[in-house]
């Protein structure tokens, strides 16, 4: 098999459609009026493109490699209605020493130290998502672009009765990088929503028991996990085939 027939490239269309939802007051009901959520006869149609790239080694040793990409195209009008990233690029990249006759790393007399063993790099780019920001009719924002890398090491070993153990070392996050999901519409930011600090509230916030101390405390709320992707983390596991 020549390089030619291991790179392999697709590409499609991608529609993705989406009901508009609504609320609506349920008049005269027993025994009080209620608002309920309703579908909309409107829908969303994101029309955009998927394509994506993928090369294969064709023995246990080299390097497999692939990589995606999706771009949407939404109405500004539906923005609105929509808080998904209109552009996620995925990528994956390893390399494998092999094993047996595929085998392409050093040796200690015959022993093949590297064998079954590899390394590999995951990337994740994801735009931000589009929020509204208050008091504008039409004026949009971004939260701030996503990025991922994840390094995976892998070692695996082969016993009696074709039973295989692989053990591997992950590191999610590999440089740490502080990605954030949500941000406060008034400020833009994940930990402040702009209320302390706003000239309109001191009055309100002053006239507290102990203004310090609310203070504090509603920094605090503000404080959300949720707002944040993971931290660096790292994982030790293994697996069993058999």
């Amino acid at each position: 098999m020549d390089k030619v027939q291991r790179i392999i490239f697709r590409h499609s269309i991608a529609k993705t459609t989406i009901v508009k939802l609504y609320v609506e007051n349920v008049l005269g009901a027993f025994p009080q009026n209620y608002p309920t959520i309703l579908n909309s006869k409107e829908t969303i149609i994101n029309k955009g493109l998927i394509a994506s790239i993928n090369y294969f080694s064709p023995k246990t040793s080299g390097f497999n490699f692939n990589a995606s990409i999706t771009k949407l195209f939404p109405d500004k009008e539906d923005l609105n209605y929509t808080e998904i990233s209109d552009l996620v690029v995925n990528s994956y990249a390893g390399f494998n020493f092999g094993i047996r006759n595929d085998y392409m790393g050093p040796t200690i007399g015959k022993c093949k130290i590297l064998e079954d063993f590899g390394v590999s790099f995951y990337y994740q780019f994801r735009k931000g998502t589009p929020y509204h920001v208050p008091r504008t009719k039409e004026s949009f924002e971004y939260t701030p672009d996503f990025n991922m890398v994840n390094l995976k090491l892998e070692k695996g070993f082969y016993l009696k009765n074709r039973l295989g153990i692989n053990i591997y070392f992950l590191i999610e996050n590999l440089l740490n990088s502080k990605n954030i999901f949500y941000v406060y519409p008034n400020t833009g930011r994940p930990d402040d929503d702009g209320y302390l600090s706003s000239a309109a509230y001191q009055t309100e916030i002053n006239q507290q028991l102990d203004p310090e101390s609310y203070r504090t405390l509603y920094q605090m709320k503000l404080q959300n996990p949720q707002h944040y992707d993971i931290p660096r983390i790292m994982r030790i596991g293994c697996s069993l085939s058999f």
